[in-house]
């Protein structure tokens, strides 16, 4: 995570790095638009500079988990977060 991914998700994971320049709201958690189907896709085959992220680096089942969360979204966490 620290190697490939920190730079656009933050350090929390949310998307607060890099990806905050071009989509707002940037915190993943906060988001109302993101189908479960959306992020399986863009996680698999990889969205802009996002490279694939593989069924060894995350499950198939894990990766539905992920998904459906931020699918499920906006969360509380991130209702006070600053953008």
């Amino acid at each position: 995570y620290l190697v490939h991914c920190m730079h656009c998700h933050g350090p929390n994971g949310m998307g607060t790095g890099l990806l905050a320049r071009r989509v707002q709201p940037a915190l993943l958690e906060a988001r109302d638009n993101l189908p479960a189907q959306y992020v399986i896709v863009a996680a698999r085959q990889g969205i802009g500079n996002m490279p694939a992220i593989s069924r060894g680096e995350v499950s198939d089942d894990e990766l539905r988990q992920i998904a459906d969360y931020l699918a499920a979204g906006p969360h509380p966490a991130a209702s006070g977060a600053a953008q």
